[in-house]
């Protein structure tokens, strides 16, 4: 299911795919566009060939705060979130597992009656009221933040009048988020006799009970995509399947630099050592493959560097030698904080343990600065391993947040140690 241009599609698709029948197959694509009549059907094109604007993927936004004002000559729009984040709670079967939030659109301090808010990508039933307010539901079973945008204000007013096209197009611009997380507690943030400021906390449900203690998620495939010439090949995709077809992983498509990386399984039900696997590449309209039967031999419960370089013509891959790497992805709450300047990248930082402690020490930041708290369920990779309690690989701290990350979930100022 996904969107584009403002109308809902659902996708279907049938038949085969590299890892089933070794990109042999051909297979079809259906799609539906919601809450219309009609069949759009497309035969899929080749393995490996994705149609150009079939499924608009943009990057997400750089993370703003809670309430953004958007300031413009016609004037500042802005969109205000009612009482603060709200705290995670345990999913209930007999539950809707919903809260209920609330926010109210203003320009220039004036409530907008008649404008049509989104809340992620769903658009509200019902206009802003003439209060400039609106209400939704959100999941507050997952920590995550809810984007809100003013979608429509062809039919707005301010004080019963009509607004000009750049007061639409102000109040488009303008943006704001529920936000959805375990709440932070008994926060303190200490200035060290170094300069250095140590941040500490608790990360819990409704309920009290602690945030999941980080767990090991996958290993990881990693290497480089060359052609014949010894190029780097872009958008190329990896995929891998065991001997039993009971697990297949595909990659990201390579970067400008050949670069590519996968979740990898590393492992099979046969329990075999060396684990064989069957290995594909995937660039443009053609499927690489050395064959049906043939494998390349891995390392069980290990993550592996494997290049490989494409043929200057035909399909038959050669195929490489993997060498082993320490290391593998992590899955667990990180913890963070936000200062007047954006976010800070902290020097060190430890998962959050089995009560939910966490800690952080930022670089030296001066008395009396206020710190807001954000969290991610993140996908980390480390070399050196992850625990409950231990420390957070450097390449798990983000320079910048989307506006998917639940922030405001607690603050604390910088005071004495």
């Amino acid at each position: 299911i996904f969107s584009a241009n403002g109308t809902e599609y659902v996708a279907i698709t049938v038949g085969g795919t590299p890892t089933s029948s070794n990109g042999g197959t051909a297979s079809q694509l259906q799609v539906f566009s919601l809450g219309a009549s009609g069949d759009r059907r497309a035969a899929a094109p080749a393995a490996g060939s994705v149609p150009q604007g079939a499924f608009p993927v943009t990057s997400a936004p750089a993370l703003a705060p809670e309430t953004q004002v958007r300031a413009t000559a016609s004037g500042a729009a802005r969109i205000q979130v009612d009482g603060g984040p709200v705290t995670l709670r345990l999913w209930q079967p007999s539950s809707s597992n919903e809260a209920t939030v609330s926010g109210h659109v203003y320009l220039n301090g004036r409530p907008v009656v008649g404008a049509r808010v989104s809340v992620d990508r769903y658009v509200l039933p019902q206009a802003t009221a003439p209060n400039g307010g609106f209400t939704a539901t959100v999941d507050d079973t997952l920590a995550q933040r809810h984007p809100i945008h003013v979608v429509d204000a062809s039919h707005a007013k301010v004080g019963g009048a009509a607004l000009s096209a750049a007061q639409q197009a102000s109040l488009r611009s303008a943006s704001g988020g529920f936000s959805v997380g375990y709440s932070i507690v008994n926060a303190t943030a200490k200035l060290q006799r170094n300069g250095t400021v140590l941040v500490t906390g608790r990360a819990v449900r409704a309920d009290g009970v602690p945030a999941p203690g980080v767990v090991q998620l996958s290993y990881r495939l990693e290497g480089t995509i060359t052609d014949a010439a010894g190029k780097p090949v872009a958008g190329a995709t990896v995929v891998t399947r065991t001997t039993d077809r009971d697990f297949w992983t595909f990659s990201l498509p390579s970067n400008a630099q050949g670069h590519y990386v996968s979740f990898f399984t590393a492992s099979d039900e046969a329990g075999d050592d060396p684990v064989p696997l069957s290995v594909q590449v995937a660039s443009g309209h053609k499927n690489y493959s050395a064959g049906v039967t043939a494998t390349i031999n891995f390392k069980p419960d290990s993550s592996s560097d494997l290049n490989f370089k494409l043929p200057a013509s035909g399909s038959g891959l050669t195929l490489p030698t993997p060498a082993p790497e320490a290391g593998a992805f992590y899955r667990g709450m990180l913890v963070g904080v936000r200062g007047p300047g954006g976010v800070i990248k902290p020097i060190s930082g430890r998962w959050p343990d089995a009560q939910g402690r966490f800690s952080l020490v930022l670089p030296k930041l001066r008395k009396g600065t206020s710190l807001t708290f954000w969290e991610n369920d993140s996908v980390v990779f480390s070399a050196s391993g992850a625990s409950p309690g231990g420390p957070v690989a450097a390449t798990g701290w983000p320079s910048a947040l989307t506006d998917r990350i639940p922030t405001g979930l607690g603050h604390v100022v910088v005071g004495n140690g």
